[in-house]
């Protein structure tokens, strides 16, 4: 049994009917013969094939294909909607971008009483269509369907306390989390605008309620995007509450403090900067690795998981012994430090010429962890991400098989099964 302990379903279903028409162009472009040079083409169709066209279940299917019949998928949801929103507008307004996910009214409004009322329309061509809801609704049926093999963790975004769920966010999660509920475990990813250190998430004193206290007193596991890499917040402002790194003295400063208002302006600008120079920066003020050895500081017994373990760019400055790679020498350096701390490997790719990533950390970094730390080393693919940078999931599962060989049954079966508490 292989456990996938990092991949994702994001279904067309999560998108509004105005972008699904785009599928139309994707399967058009797979007709048109592509020059050697632009091979890399392949990839982006691919992952656009798979995020116009399927639904929940046939992605889950189309792991089993590579897995085979009893493997189990740890589908990680993301809550996009305040991803474009400007820091001077609130929250019940949109943004000046196409915002990404529509106000969500209450996915539980028997809790506060209420009869549930439609999705909110803000009049815009809005990418994902009430993503939060939909991903919670359509990981709730393959549970059903599927039962123990698949295992999701609910995507938690802090302001959603502040805005439409209104002081009950952590009645939602203790309804749907938790041992023989829908979701195994919470994922975080604080660059789409907030701080690791958000009240909702962190509290000085750790008896107070938080979602940290919660979950370290329960057990349940939390999965974090640890990367410079990825998504993240596209506006060039956002209101933070909790602490964020401050480049200019190498630090972590609380938000409220270090700007007025709490309003954190970013110099990379959508429409001016790559993508991933937007990403980069965001990453580094809001997910950096201090502000996360300080909730470990707090938190020392947190069930948590670093993903990508700094990432596949981060992994080879690492291994070149360049001071660059410090994500993926802060995530080992958790590793060692936090008996309860995990590492994945999701998404590690030879993007780079030279020598192989994957070859390298298993033999350099693997192989060199103490026997307590390697039973904290998890197998995850990305999937279906992943396609923007790997042809098939086949071939990556294939790689991991080839190196780690009977390692396999550490990484990708015991140790993801103790991370999930089964």
């Amino acid at each position: 049994m292989i456990v996938d302990c990092h991949c994702h379903i994001f279904s067309k279903d999560d998108l509004t009917q105005d972008y699904r028409t785009a599928s139309q162009l994707v399967k058009r472009f797979h007709d048109l013969p592509l020059p050697e040079r632009r091979a890399g083409s392949d990839r982006l169709l691919r992952f656009m094939d798979h995020m116009l066209n399927y639904g929940a279940e046939h992605l889950f299917l189309k792991m089993r294909e590579t897995y085979g019949e009893d493997y189990v998928a740890v589908p990680l949801m993301m809550d996009g909607t305040y991803v474009t929103h400007r820091a001077g507008e609130e929250f019940g307004n949109g943004s000046t971008l196409n915002r990404i996910g529509e106000h969500l009214k209450s996915p539980l409004a028997h809790l506060r009483g209420k009869a549930s009322e439609p999705a909110l329309s803000h009049g815009r061509k809005d990418l994902f269509a009430n993503n939060f809801t939909t991903q919670i609704n359509e990981l709730k049926r393959l549970k059903k369907i599927y039962g123990g093999q698949i295992h999701p963790f609910l995507g938690i975004d802090p302001r959603r306390n502040d805005d439409d769920l209104k002081d009950k966010l952590m009645d939602l999660v203790e309804e749907r989390v938790g041992p023989g509920k829908t979701f195994a475990g919470i994922k975080l990813y604080t660059a789409l605008g907030y701080s690791p250190t958000h009240p909702f998430l962190y509290r000085e004193d750790r008896r107070e309620k938080s979602l940290y206290a919660w979950c370290q007193r329960k057990g349940i596991p939390i999965t974090v995007h640890f990367s410079p890499t990825g998504f993240a917040h596209i506006n060039d402002s956002v209101r933070i509450r909790g602490d964020v790194y401050f480049p200019d003295a190498g630090e972590i400063v609380p938000g409220e403090e270090l700007y007025k208002k709490g309003i954190m302006k970013f110099q990379k600008k959508f429409m001016r900067h790559s993508f991933a120079d937007l990403v980069e920066e965001r990453q580094i003020r809001l997910n950096h690795p201090l502000l996360w050895r300080k909730v470990l500081e707090n938190y020392p017994r947190l069930r948590i998981n670093f993903a990508h373990t700094g990432g596949y760019l981060q992994v080879p400055l690492y291994l070149k012994g360049d001071p660059r790679g410090f994500w993926t020498r802060e995530a080992l350096s958790f590793l060692r430090d936090y008996p309860q701390v995990r590492v994945d490997m999701s998404n590690f790719n030879n993007t780079l010429k030279g020598a192989d990533m994957l070859q390298g950390f298993k033999e350099r970094v693997y192989d060199r962890l103490p026997r307590s730390a390697r039973r904290r080393v998890l197998y995850g693919s990305d999937y279906y991400m992943l396609y923007l940078l790997e042809k098939e999931l086949t071939l990556y599962y294939d790689r991991f098989c080839n190196y780690f060989g009977r390692e396999m049954d550490y990484v990708a079966r015991e140790n993801p099964l103790d991370f999930l508490g089964l």
